[in-house]
């Protein structure tokens, strides 16, 4: 269930009114997370280059290109690493992010998830659009912190252990 974005980033986070209809049942409040973005010139100079953010769980993405007016979008430009930029060659008008872990687990609604940075083809007032591709995932099937520091106590615990022996 996704809440209603506020007018005023101060106002909170209103959720539509539900039915509880079993005192056990769990409610996930905004199960969707990012797994991917559309970006769009709607008018203006075209996208160049584009560089997208370094995220803590899978830093490889695919990057693609429409080719029927920004609707699908199933060319694919190429892949690309979180925090290396990517040049497009010939400009675009529009292409489409994929593949962002869903263990990173950005919020479809927060403008802030998913900063990347774009230049463009020339000078002139451009009109871009950014949005979101969701996918919904069950919290439960994504791991926690506290298995992912487990895991890393793990291997450095076999790291000391694996020098005492070959001392």
């Amino acid at each position: 269930m996704l809440p209603a974005t506020p007018t005023n980033p101060t106002n909170p986070w209103v959720f539509p009114t539900f039915e509880v209809f079993n005192t056990n049942f769990q409610w996930w409040l905004d199960p969707d997370v990012a797994v991917g973005y559309i970006y769009n010139v709607t008018g203006g100079p075209l996208f160049a280059t584009y560089q997208a953010p370094t995220l803590p769980f899978d830093n490889n993405y695919e990057l693609f290109g429409s080719s029927d007016s920004c609707s699908t979008f199933t060319n694919s430009l190429g892949l690309i690493t979180g925090g290396t930029q990517f040049s497009f060659g010939t400009a675009v008008d529009c292409f489409a992010i994929k593949g962002i872990d869903v263990a990173n687990m950005l919020d479809p609604t927060d403008t802030m998830a998913f900063n990347a940075a774009v230049t463009f083809d020339s000078l002139g007032m451009v009109s871009v659009t950014q949005t979101p591709i969701t996918q919904f995932v069950d919290p439960a099937s994504v791991p926690g912190p506290l298995p992912l520091f487990g895991v890393g106590a793990a291997l450095a615990w076999s790291r000391r252990l694996r020098r005492r022996i070959n001392a």
